[in-house]
């Protein structure tokens, strides 16, 4: 199981060997790049655009897209007990080509 759906330590521990985010954070909980190479703010704060990394594939060789981060975040909106918290204030998201 990975940290998708669940909070448990132990795949909270896995998990993070096996799958990536759009960031990481170093000791200072400074974000750095992931499967994001890079992102903009918007001057109100309200909205982030992330550049993602190119070349990346799934374990079945399709490309990794804008629709997966899409899918990936409304999914964890719904099923995973942090991220409902976390992302509680994301109210659209957008795919930009």
């Amino acid at each position: 199981m990975v940290s998708l759906a669940t909070v448990a330590q132990q795949a909270i521990a896995v998990s993070g060997k096996v799958t990536e985010g759009l960031l990481t954070y170093d000791y200072d909980l400074n974000p750095q790049p992931q499967l994001a190479t890079s992102w903009d703010i918007s001057p109100d704060g309200k909205t982030y655009t992330f550049h993602l990394r190119q070349g990346v594939k799934w374990h079945d060789g399709q490309p990794f897209t804008s629709a997966d981060v899409a899918y990936s975040i409304q999914l964890l909106k719904q099923i995973h007990p942090r991220a409902r918290s976390t992302f509680a204030n994301v109210n659209d998201i957008k795919r930009v080509a």
